[in-house]
């Protein structure tokens, strides 16, 4: 194994720790420092020559590449711990053993591991006053991609003591957890080293996978030590690598599509609304996953088991047009397809409302596409019926709000073509939309936007907790 030098390492995992939303190019950093003879390494030109153009040209294939690569840890940082950690049993625990056979590691000892190390880095940042994400002081700051804040000698310091771990000093932490220690009090070495194998990197893999991701490995092996590179991926990327690891068995990917039905289906049984669900609605050869009757709505939901693929978020562009096809196009063709046979024999009998949408429920946790002054082509707004996609984790947390009865209000006004408001994720725009029923000011802003064709990004305290760029961006408060 090659050397690096420790205090440069720092520096740069310091950076890409404080600039939460450039991680993509401080991730290319890191990788070139590891890549290269780093004594010589120089930060500054480095930051300089890895610079990347905003919009490489207007291509449609460009932003959409640009999407999937910036805002993927955006998204996944929005995740509730807790929700992610119910999806995965929910999800992947039935798959126990084939995950066991396959990697001779239990799938729940896996999450506990990671849940033991993530608590371990919780619990040391609670410590600390100074570890802060770099707040953006101007517009100009937040909107040029290359622009990268640097943290001072205190927080370098404070970053390398919170992230570093050394192996049997975090073997016996896991081995000695007692609210897990059902799981892990027997833990071997040879598992343990299967767990790093499997979501951790060293200078070996770095060097012979280039385009690796940090978000898939979120640990960095050195010496003795196991050094925190992305700590919330610990658990929030979770659901993506286990779908990542079973989709090499057989039996995951033969059985996955019924399972993810099913736990849509318990899950729209919760809207706090009369409703009437029918499910698996056969006509003609073709089959509809789900009818969804509200009191004034009728909804055709589709339902596709298809996770976002790694090549798509490493910006590889027929990736990222295969996995909107398979995962959102697909779902919609399928959902028009059912709206035409409405008034066919075989829906009649469901009594199908006037106002027909589709709601497209789909696994993996996808770019907003729906950019019409950038994407004017998008599949959403070409569909000539309203139009929802949702992943679980979005609907997951917009039913559990106190105010979920307003769900189909949301749905009719979600869907609407002329849609200026632009969010990060589903739960924004329910949080603008349920702050806008009673705000008179938003309600004319947005009339305002639609008539003038304004497009507005839209960020929700809440959901997220973006104090970085709050001062920049409209504010749900």
């Amino acid at each position: 194994m090659g050397v690096i030098n420790l205090d440069k390492f720092y520096e740069l995992t310091a950076i890409h720790e404080y600039n939460s939303e450039r991680r993509g190019l401080t991730q290319s950093l890191i990788k070139q420092f590891l890549c290269e003879t780093n004594d010589n390494f120089n930060i500054f030109e480095s930051i300089v020559s890895t610079s990347i153009s905003d919009t490489p040209n207007n291509s449609e294939t460009e932003i959409l590449k640009m999407l999937f690569q910036q805002q993927d840890s955006l998204i996944t940082s929005n995740l509730s711990i807790e929700n992610v950690l119910k999806y995965i049993f929910l999800r992947y625990g039935s798959y126990e053993d084939i995950f066991l056979e396959k990697y001779n590691i239990s799938l729940h000892v896996f999450v506990a591991i990671s849940t033991i190390i993530f608590n371990t880095y919780t619990n040391r940042l609670s410590q600390s006053s100074c570890l802060k994400p770099y707040q953006f002081t101007t517009k100009e700051e937040y909107l040029d991609n290359n622009f990268i804040a640097l943290p001072d000698d205190e927080y370098i310091e404070e970053w390398k003591n919170i992230s570093t771990l050394y192996y049997d000093e975090l073997f016996e932490i896991i081995v000695q957890t007692e609210k897990l220690a059902e799981l892990t009090s027997s833990l071997t070495r040879d598992e343990f080293d299967t767990y790093l194998e499997l979501y951790a990197f060293n200078l070996d893999r770095i060097k012979t996978e280039p385009d690796l991701r940090f978000r898939e490995y979120p640990l960095f092996c050195y010496r003795d030590k196991i050094i925190l590179i992305n700590p919330l991926a610990l658990i929030q990327y979770l659901p993506h690598k286990m779908d990542y690891l079973l989709q090499k068995t057989k039996k995951y990917r033969s059985s996955k599509g019924k399972e993810f039905e099913n736990i849509i289906f318990n899950l729209f049984e919760e809207i706090p609304a009369k409703k009437t669900i029918y499910e698996n609605i056969e006509y003609e050869e073709f089959e509809l996953d789900c009818l969804l009757n509200l009191r004034r709505s009728s909804w055709f939901i589709e339902c596709k088991s298809r996770n976002i693929s790694s090549d798509s978020l490493k910006g590889k562009r027929n990736k990222i047009q295969k996995d909107i096809k398979r995962a959102i196009k697909e779902g919609i063709e399928q959902g028009e397809r059912g709206i035409a046979y409405k008034n066919s024999k075989y829906m009649k009998k469901y009594g199908i409302k006037n106002i027909c949408g589709i709601i497209v429920v789909i696994e993996g946790i996808f770019p907003n596409i729906r950019v019409k002054p950038l994407l004017p082509n998008n599949a959403l707004d070409n569909c000539k019926h309203p139009v929802c996609v949702f992943n679980y984790f979005d609907l997951r947390t917009i039913l559990n709000q106190p105010d979920a009865h307003l769900f189909e209000d949301f749905l009719i006004w979600r869907s609407q073509k002329n849609m200026p408001i632009w969010a990060l994720d589903e739960c924004d725009y329910w949080a603008f939309y349920t702050r806008m029923r009673n705000d008179k000011h938003l309600k004319e802003m947005f009339k305002e936007a639609q008539d003038k064709d304004v497009f507005v990004p839209y960020i929700s305290e809440r959901f997220n907790d973006k104090t970085h760029v709050s001062k920049l961006i409209m504010e749900d408060t």
